[in-house]
C-alpha cells in the first residue's frame, strides 16, 4: 500500500492502514479459531514523495490497529514494513500507537469455556512478531512504540517473542502523566515469558 492517507483523528479506534480488528475473541472458541499469518506487506514506501500516514484515537497501527486473539490462538506477523507516519491523538487513558501493531491482546493459554484453569496447561508459545520494520514516527500520548504499542492480557499465562525486528522512526509521547515509550515494545501488562531476540533500534 503506497501513499496511503486514514484521518479519522476525532473518532477513529482500532485503526490501521492494512487491518484495523483482528478479531478472534467474538464468540469464538479456541477449538474453531485457526492460526494467523500476515506476511511481507509493507504501508508506504521510502520514496520522498510518499507521505503516508494514519491518524486515530487510539489502538493505531500501519498493520494492524488491534489484536484480541482467542484462547491458545496463534498468530504471526512476519517480514512487514511500515514508512508511514501512526499517530494516536486521543488525550484519555491507556492511548496506544505503534508502528506496526497499535494494542495486542495476547491468546490465554487455557480456554475457560473447556473448563481449563490458568496453570492447567503449558504457555502458549505460537504469538510472534518477526522480522519487522518501522522506518514511521509514531505518536501518542500514552504508549508509542517502532513495533508494538501495548501488549497486555486479562488474565492468563503467555509467551510472545519479537524476533529480528527494527525500528527507524522517531518515538514520540506527548502526555505528562506517564512518559511511557518503546523502540520495539511501547509498554508490557502481560504475565508470562516475552522474549525479544536481534532486535535493533536505529532512530533518526
Amino acid at each position: 500500500l503506497e501513499d496511503v492517507h486514514i484521518d479519522m483523528s476525532d473518532s477513529g479506534v482500532e485503526m490501521g492502514d492494512l487491518i484495523g480488528l483482528v478479531n478472534g475473541k467474538e464468540e469464538v472458541t479456541s477449538a474453531h479459531a485457526a492460526d494467523i499469518l500476515i506476511e511481507n506487506c509493507t504501508v508506504g514506501s521510502a520514496d520522498e514523495n510518499d507521505d503516508s500516514a494514519i491518524i486515530g484515537q487510539s489502538k493505531v497501527g500501519a498493520i494492524v490497529g488491534a489484536i484480541e486473539m482467542a484462547p491458545k490462538q496463534g498468530i504471526t506477523i512476519r517480514g512487514c514494513t511500515n514508512y508511514a507516519d501512526v499517530t494516536a491523538t486521543s488525550q484519555g487513558s491507556s492511548v496506544r500507537a505503534g508502528g506496526i501493531v497499535g494494542a495486542f491482546a495476547a491468546a490465554y493459554s487455557y480456554d475457560e469455556a473447556k473448563g481449563e484453569t490458568a496453570g492447567s496447561t503449558l504457555p502458549t508459545d505460537n504469538q510472534r512478531i518477526e522480522n519487522c520494520i518501522n522506518y514511521g514516527t509514531v505518536t501518542a500520548k500514552d504508549y508509542p512504540s517502532g513495533i508494538c504499542g501495548h501488549l497486555y492480557l486479562g488474565s492468563g499465562y503467555v509467551s510472545i517473542r519479537f524476533i529480528g525486528c527494527e525500528n527507524h522512526g522517531n518515538i514520540v509521547v506527548t502526555g505528562d502523566d506517564k512518559q511511557i515509550g518503546g523502540q520495539i515494545l511501547g509498554y508490557n501488562a502481560c504475565e508470562g515469558t516475552l522474549y525479544v531476540e536481534n532486535c535493533r533500534a536505529m532512530q533518526g
